[in-house]
Formats: C-alpha cells, sequence, structure tokens
C-alpha cells in the first residue's frame, strides 16, 4: 500500500515538474466584448485621461512642454462636460471589461456642419472597423448633418489615410502651420472634409 502512494504521489508530481515535451501549448484568451456608447458625466475625467495618452502616443516627436501646451490650447474637460449635455453634441466613448480603448467627439458647428474634434482608438482596436462604426454612429446621433470636417495633424499617417479611406478631402487654404512659441515648435494641420449629400 505504501509502494501505492508513492507511486500516485510522484504522478502527481511530475504533472507540475516534468520538461516540456516540444509541443506549443496553444492558451486561448477571451475575446474583448467592445462596446460603442454615449459617455455620461462619470466617463469624462477617464476620457480626458486617455485622450492626454493618445496625443503623446501619437505626437511623441514633441517635447513634453510643447504637447502639454497644444493639448491644452485644443482640449478642457469643459468642452467634453458640454458634449454631454448637448443637443448638438456628443461625446462616444469605446470600451470593454478591461477598460476604455477609443474615444470620439462631435458637434454641430452650424446647423449642417459635423465637426469631428477627436477620434483616437488604441492600437488594439485599429483597422478592425471600430474607425468606420464611429464616424457612423456620429452621423446617426446628429443625423441633421449634411457636412463632416476634421481636422488631422500633417505627419500622422494613420489619420490622413483613415480620412482619406473615408473620402474626405483636404480644405482650400490648408494646410497650416500652428507654432508653439515654448521651444518653437511647429504642430502642422489640415482640414479635412465631405459633403454627404453628394
Amino acid at each position: 500500500m505504501k509502494k501505492l502512494i508513492a507511486l500516485v504521489t510522484l504522478s502527481v508530481a511530475n504533472l507540475y515538474t516534468s520538461e516540456p515535451q516540444g509541443k506549443t501549448c496553444k492558451i486561448e484568451t477571451p475575446p474583448k466584448t467592445l462596446a460603442l456608447s454615449q459617455a455620461t458625466h462619470a466617463d469624462v475625467p477617464i476620457i480626458f485621461t486617455f485622450l492626454k495618452s493618445m496625443w503623446s502616443q501619437t505626437y511623441d516627436w514633441l517635447s513634453p512642454d510643447a504637447l502639454n501646451c497644444i493639448f491644452h490650447e485644443w482640449n478642457n474637460i469643459k468642452q467634453f462636460e458640454e458634449l454631454v449635455e448637448s443637443d448638438n453634441g456628443v461625446l462616444l466613448q469605446l470600451k470593454d471589461e478591461t477598460g476604455l480603448h477609443g474615444i470620439a467627439t462631435g458637434k454641430l458647428k452650424d446647423k449642417n456642419t459635423l465637426y469631428i474634434g477627436n477620434l483616437y482608438l488604441d492600437q488594439s482596436c485599429q483597422r478592425q472597423k471600430w474607425g468606420t462604426n464611429i464616424i457612423a454612429e456620429l452621423k446617426n446621433k446628429l443625423p441633421q448633418a449634411q457636412r463632416l470636417e476634421a481636422i488631422v495633424q500633417m505627419g500622422n499617417k494613420p489619420g490622413e489615410e483613415f480620412f482619406k479611406k473615408h473620402g474626405f478631402t483636404t480644405k482650400a487654404g490648408y494646410p497650416k502651420k500652428f507654432v508653439i512659441e515654448k521651444g518653437n515648435e511647429r504642430f502642422d494641420y489640415a482640414r479635412v472634409e465631405k459633403n454627404l449629400t453628394d
């Protein structure tokens, strides 16, 4: 009986201590349950932090001081909170159980023009039609829009390619130069547009 117990113990131990047999063990990762939704006031601080992180990754050639300067020149929490309440604006978020993966802002500049102020996705969600879905949802939320406008930084190749793919063209008079006084750094950008009535 003692011998049998010893054999069983040894067999169980071998399950944990035996060396690999040259086979690849594939571990299945559960798929993300991504959902696109309209943000609430409670979401705004997290969205703002996410946006700043995306700016840091996208425009990593800017110095930290210059990045901070231009980010706060073009973005603030109050704007986002106003979008949550506005009938003429929308703040979208792309989330799953692990957190935030994308955001977009849209606001009517006039009764016909929907301005897309921010559209950022982290790398795990790019090239999976989420950008296309976000534009569709912005149009769905503000159906009176007959034109779309957005700003894209010159040199942001994924951004330029995305808007070109979706039929946007560069508006007359652009690109323009935005000179950041601190450090004399430049942030050149273009305004792109698309007519929805063509």
